[in-house]
């Protein structure tokens, strides 16, 4: 028996039990370990209902994989009975409820029966239900853009950069927040090299206090005319020193304290407020997220949380695929018009052109696969070479001299077409949003 075993024999076990129509409601609960405990709501007919013998059955099948425990049936107290059904009111309908069945037939569990609770250390924001932006996308409000990548190296925070740097040329505002905390890097992309406070800073500060203070935490870069600096703002991450970590330490994805009416984590609160306060002290007209590569949970928190478009950055080799169909898939769970919210970059493309084209057209076709299996698609299926579609890849081309983050040399790359072929869609899908087009 595996992890991944347990969900799909429970099931098989209870629905196959002769005794299982006596329930109303079932929650599944999964400590942190990976254990299960039913909590029940047999309001039918409690005495049809044997909690012992299902609780054989279970052992029988889940081994140490279950608690023994079932609460909510039997002889147990009205308090009892009222904590299983505060429990059952906060568990979630949205879980794959499929199991094979003692023919090998695949079927799907009684609809409306099943409830999972899940007690997890982490990756709530990859898992659990979508949070919409701070506000919705208005001409009046700032737009704000997450750039994220499932692996680090592919160029993503250089192309937030060149972004900002395109915006400011046509004339418009942003602030750029750096939420790669654990590997910060657009303080020193940007010429800043005194940074007294930063992101950091503010989500510790929220966090005891519930306020937020941006003194000495925003910075303008150097080391560029003056035509860009003007118009850019930077939160960096904050000093690079021991209490860095210190600080890292505190912060609570999830909460200290079980809270079965809690909406969100303690440090979405925290960055919420921050962008927040950003949009009414400086009211920029794009606010950058430079987002944490991986399945960390600020990643998640800001694809399609805080963000109203999501740039996702892809190698076309088969890690980078790999990794962002786990993306595109759990945000197609949370949300599922994620793919109008989206825009895919393909990264680090070949320069030569006939590799180049190659390598493109191979990111096209599997784009295209995981949005068609994904059920991302509205309305007809769009072809493949469609590049006004949702899944169509924007390609970054490599080139070594913007790789040493020198924000001179990117300047200097600025004409380049594919920088503004990606920004150009970025502006694009934000003008979609807001009703521009």
């Amino acid at each position: 028996m595996t992890f991944d075993d347990v969900l799909p024999t429970l099931l098989r076990v209870c629905e196959s039990w002769e005794q299982i129509g006596a329930v109303v409601k079932i929650a599944i609960v999964r400590d942190l370990r990976g254990r299960i405990r039913l909590v029940v709501d047999a309001k039918k007919d409690e005495k049809a209902f044997d909690a012992k013998e299902l609780c054989v059955l279970l052992s029988s099948a889940l081994g140490d994989w279950f608690t023994g425990e079932i609460l909510g049936a039997g002889k147990d107290g009205q308090a009892l009975k009222n904590v299983a059904s505060r429990v059952i009111k906060a568990a979630s309908e949205n879980f794959d409820t499929r199991y094979t069945d003692d023919l090998g037939g695949e079927k799907q569990a009684t609809p409306g029966r099943w409830k999972l609770l899940e007690r997890r250390v982490g990756k709530h924001p990859w898992l659990e239900g979508h949070a919409p932006p701070p506000w919705p996308p208005s001409e009046n409000e700032p737009t704000v853009v997450t750039f994220y990548s499932f692996k680090g190296g592919v160029g993503r925070t250089t192309t937030l950069a060149a972004c900002a740097l395109l915006a400011a040329a046509a004339g418009e505002s942003v602030v750029i927040i750096d939420l790669d905390l654990e590997a910060p890097g657009v303080a020193s992309l940007f010429g800043i090299e005194d940074t007294p406070r930063g992101v950091l800073d503010v989500l510790v500060d929220h966090l005891a206090q519930n306020t937020v203070d941006l003194t000495d935490a925003l910075h303008a870069p150097t080391g560029i005319p003056d035509e860009y600096a003007d118009r850019i703002k930077v939160v960096p991450a904050g000093r690079l020193d021991l209490r860095y970590l210190e600080k890292l330490a505190r912060l609570d994805f999830t909460g200290s304290t079980v809270d079965l009416n809690a909406t969100a984590s303690p440090v979405r609160d925290a960055l919420q407020a921050l962008v927040e306060k950003v949009r009414a002290e400086y009211r920029p007209r794009w606010i950058f997220l430079d987002a944490r590569a991986g399945l960390h949970d600020l990643a998640g928190l800001s694809l399609h949380g805080l963000a109203h478009v999501d740039v996702i950055f892809s190698r076309a080799n088969a890690q980078g695929i790999a990794g962002l169909d786990l993306v595109v898939a759990a945000l197609a769970k949370r949300q599922r018009d994620v793919a109008s919210h989206t825009v895919l970059v393909h990264a680090l493309a070949p320069v030569a052109d006939t590799e180049a084209k190659t390598e493109q057209a191979r990111m096209r076709e599997q784009t295209h696969a995981m949005f068609t299996k994904h059920g991302l698609f509205t309305g007809e299926i769009p072809e493949q070479t469609a590049d006004d579609a949702d899944h169509w890849p924007w390609t970054l081309q490599r080139e070594e001299r913007i790789e040493r983050n020198e924000l001179r040399k990117l300047v200097e790359t600025l004409a380049r077409e594919d920088f503004r072929a990606v920004w150009s869609r970025i502006r694009l899908v934000s003008g979609a949003m807001r009703g521009d087009v």
